[in-house]
């Protein structure tokens, strides 16, 4: 579906308006990826990669002795400036994009009945439906479309911090979903809060599948 076709939950009005605004408000969309958050964003990430360049310019022409270096990061960080500008928000966000085609596909009815009688996961910010996972200011998808639970690993310059991840394939395409930073650093502790939260998931998501095979059955 492309662009111009897609459905404005909020212009419909009514019932309609409210439940895609509580979806909205729990999921963070607006508010992480409304025209407003998206000038802000470029804003901030444009003004401390300037300053950092425009800092390290001035290092650099205050040296006696030149360090070459210096001035290729600078320039390096201006040209990420510039790029980051013109490329955050000149294409839909995939968390956006996600949620809407799974509105448009499945029903916003279906979709919010499931989001009105779901659980938080323990220890997480996770609410798990009958049909849906809906993660606090992150994003949703169909149980049925995890392939896979399991730990990953974002490494920084000097950390690494570990999750609780599941891998989903659907209509948008694939991605990992974050449900929860892992706690413990001992590999026992990791798998004993993996278990945890794909008991979970697992339990919930082969419920769905046998249902989905006697209704399969009964047709």
């Amino acid at each position: 579906m492309n662009e111009k076709d897609r459905i404005s939950y909020y212009s419909l009005g009514g019932e309609i308006a409210q439940q895609y605004l509580e979806l909205d408000n729990f999921l963070k969309l607006t508010d992480r990826y409304s025209r407003t958050a998206v000038i802000k964003n470029k804003i901030t990430v444009c003004s401390v990669t300037g300053i950092i360049g425009l800092v390290l310019t001035i290092a650099f022409f205050c040296q006696t002795q030149k360090n070459l270096g210096l001035l290729l990061v600078a320039v390096i960080m201006f040209a990420a400036a510039i790029i980051f500008g013109a490329v955050y928000g000149s294409s839909p966000f995939e968390d956006v994009v996600r949620c809407e085609n799974i509105l448009d596909h499945d029903g916003i009815d279906k979709v919010y009945a499931d989001f009105k009688s779901a659980k938080l996961i323990p220890q997480t910010n996770v609410y798990l439906g009958d049909i849906y996972l809906f993660g606090r200011s992150n994003t949703m998808c169909r149980l049925c479309d995890v392939q896979n639970i399991f730990i990953d690993h974002i490494e920084s310059d000097d950390t690494t911090e570990y999750y609780i991840a599941a891998k989903i394939t659907d209509e948008t395409g694939t991605f990992v979903f974050n449900i929860a930073k892992v706690s413990g650093l001992a590999p026992e502790a990791q798998d004993a809060e993996l278990l945890t939260v794909r008991y979970n998931i697992e339990q919930r998501r082969f419920r769905l599948m046998d249902m989905s095979q006697e209704n399969d059955t009964i047709q």
